[in-house]
C-alpha cells in the first residue's frame, strides 16, 4: 500500500547532499498521483510525475489529462456527436513551505466528431540541466489529432527553465504507403531559437526522436 505524501528520509537525504556537495546535481525522482503533497493539485487523470531539487528549491510537475468527454456540437449539425479533451501541466515549487505554481500550461481539443487523439508522448517528460547552472529544464512533447484517417498530428515539444519557456510546434509523420510518409513541418520558437545552444540541440534531438507516429503499437 502507497501511502500519501513523500518519504521524509529520501527528501532529507536528497536535500543534505544537494545544499552541501559543492556541486548542482540534479537528481529527479518519479512520483505517483498518491505521493504528491498538500496543495498540489492537478485536473483529469494523472499521466506522470516528477520532483527534484535544484537552485530554485524543490520543484514538481505533474502532467494529466481530462477527457474525453461529450462536447458541444457545431450549430450547423446540432445531432452530432462530438467529444472534448484537455492536457495539462503543472509546475509547483515550494517557497515559504508550501507548494505553488510556478507555470501551468493547457491545451485541447474541442468538438472532434471523428478520432479524438489529444495526448503526451509516452516517457517524453524529461529533467536536465543542460547548461550546468543548478536550475533545471523541464522538457516533454504531446500530440493533438482528430482525424478519420491516416494523417499528420500537431507536434508540440515544450521545455522550460523556471519561467522561461521554449518551443518547438509542427506536425508529426506518418507512414501513407510503401516508402511514401507525410508531414514532419517543424517550427523553432524564436526564444528556443535564442537561447543556450545545448537547449535547441537537445530540444531538436527530442523531437527527431519521437516525431514519427506508429500506429497499431
Amino acid at each position: 500500500m502507497v501511502k500519501r505524501g513523500f518519504s521524509s528520509l529520501i527528501l532529507i537525504f536528497l536535500w543534505v547532499g544537494f545544499a552541501h556537495s559543492g556541486v548542482t546535481k540534479i537528481q529527479p525522482l518519479q512520483l505517483g498521483p498518491l505521493q504528491l503533497p498538500p496543495g498540489v493539485k492537478f485536473k483529469g487523470k494523472f499521466v506522470a510525475g516528477v520532483h527534484w531539487l535544484d537552485n530554485l528549491g524543490e520543484n514538481i510537475i505533474i502532467l494529466s489529462k481530462f477527457g474525453p468527454f461529450p462536447g458541444k456540437s457545431d450549430r450547423s449539425m446540432p445531432d452530432e456527436e462530438v467529444m472534448d479533451a484537455e492536457l495539462h501541466a503543472y509546475h509547483y515549487l515550494k517557497a515559504k513551505g508550501k507548494f505553488a505554481l510556478l507555470w501551468q500550461t493547457f491545451d485541447f481539443v474541442r468538438g472532434c466528431p471523428f478520432d479524438l487523439d489529444l495526448n503526451f508522448l509516452p516517457k517524453s517528460l524529461t529533467i536536465t540541466d543542460l547548461d550546468k547552472n543548478g536550475i533545471a529544464e523541464s522538457t516533454f512533447l504531446y500530440k493533438l489529432a482528430c482525424r478519420s484517417d491516416v494523417s499528420p498530428a500537431v507536434l508540440k515539444l515544450i521545455m522550460h527553465e523556471g519561467q522561461k519557456k521554449y518551443a518547438i510546434r509542427g506536425d508529426t509523420v506518418v507512414t501513407v504507403g510503401p516508402g511514401e510518409k507525410m508531414g514532419g513541418a517543424k517550427k523553432i520558437d524564436p526564444a528556443l531559437a535564442t537561447a543556450p545552444k545545448v537547449f535547441k540541440n537537445f530540444a531538436v534531438k527530442r523531437w527527431q526522436a519521437l516525431v514519427e507516429e506508429k500506429f497499431g503499437e
